[in-house]
């Protein structure tokens, strides 16, 4: 509507003034500014266009009229973070980004350092922390487990969340704690981070979330016919659960998980060899990535869809939508399951990761 319309020139308004006062009050020429803006990757073109319009309106108003913004999709930004800051290069194999957000996790895949490939999905961080659709922060499994745990330590009613009524943001309540003042004039400790880091109960539910990604990104590489990956980047907020599923920021076990993945599913009589790549930072390199792009950039429009069908469609919309489809993503998504716990004969999920095979049955069956 145009009220939304308005509230969102108002808030890039907002935005641009503090950009104009950081140039100024840094000595910075306001003529030689220029300006790039990112946009999910999910986001329609037709509002894309609105959005650069405003941008580019409002920049001539309070900047200059002589470089007109530019838009750069936020999936694509972190490699070239990566491949500026880092070396890393998408020649002979390719490299993958993978940008876990709350809501949505973005893969684009890069062959001879250009975006070949862009995928989005429905998964990320707020399906492992949020509530499944009819359920309820009362019985979400992390809520009530640290709930528990901030009473225990004495900081029940200090750090209340009664009146969060979406779990999602009890999270993300629970992890912006350790950063209060009054936590270490009290002598107390609370770091929801290094809590998750050290909970062996949780630790399958964030390994699955990660491994089903790649097994995903795996089909997709396979029905594409497109060379396995020497690179894996992770960005995003939600990219700090793959620290959770090793247990540690190390990443051995999840590179060792990883590789064996690709080689499986790319059915490779060599094993796959790969590095993963991620900072302390997984959101700032999104723009400082955008500050180092190529001029020359391919940009993505249409973004790659895999059913669970073996026809391999690629272009599939919600109207395609049929009970036969429904049924391939459930026989696709019980195919994973067994894949998933079939490598711990050769893998050994207790030796790497730290998880007790007594309880794969419950967990499979579960599933």
């Amino acid at each position: 509507s145009l009220n939304d319309v308005k509230v969102v020139e108002v808030y890039f308004e907002n935005l641009l003034l503090l950009m104009r006062a950081k140039v100024l009050l840094n000595g910075g020429s306001l003529a030689r500014t220029k300006l790039t803006w990112l946009y999910p990757s999910s986001m329609i073109q037709s509002r894309r266009n609105k959005m650069g319009e405003s941008w580019e309106r409002l920049f001539k108003k309070y900047f200059n009229a002589g470089d007109a913004p530019k838009s750069l999709s936020e999936s694509v930004a972190p490699f070239y973070y990566f491949n500026k800051r880092e070396g890393i290069a998408a020649g002979q194999h390719s490299a993958i980004s993978i940008d876990i957000g709350g809501e949505t996790t973005d893969v684009v895949i890069y062959l001879d350092d250009k975006p070949s490939l862009l995928t989005s999905f429905r998964f990320a961080a707020n399906a492992v922390f949020g509530d499944f659709h009819g359920r309820a922060t009362a019985i979400n499994g992390f809520v009530c487990k640290y709930k528990n745990i901030l009473e225990e330590k004495g900081l029940g009613s200090r750090f209340s969340f009664q009146n969060i009524e979406r779990s999602e943001d009890i999270i993300s309540y629970l992890f912006s704690i350790e950063k209060s003042d009054g936590l270490k004039k009290e002598g107390k400790d609370f770091s929801f981070n290094k809590l998750l880091m050290a909970d062996e109960d949780f630790r399958i539910v964030f390994l699955l979330f990660y491994t089903s990604i790649i097994y995903h990104i795996a089909q997709i590489l396979k029905s594409k016919d497109i060379k396995a990956p020497a690179y894996v980047t992770l960005s995003g907020t939600g990219s700090k659960i793959v620290d959770l599923a090793e247990g540690s920021s190390t990443l051995t076990a999840v590179t060792e998980i990883t590789q064996l993945i690709f080689t499986k599913l790319l059915e490779r009589e060599k094993p796959v060899k790969l590095e993963i790549k991620k900072v302390s930072n997984p959101k700032e390199i999104s723009c400082i990535g955008a500050l180092l792009r190529d001029d020359n950039i391919i940009s993505i429009n249409d973004v790659t869809v895999l059913s669970g069908s073996d026809k391999n469609e690629f272009s599939l919309r919600y109207s395609d939508i049929t009970e036969d489809v429904e049924r391939d993503v459930i026989i696709h998504y019980e195919d994973f399951i067994r894949f998933f716990f079939s490598l711990n004969n050769e893998f050994n999920y207790r030796n790497k990761f730290d998880l007790n095979p007594a309880l794969f049955s419950r967990y499979r069956e579960y599933l």
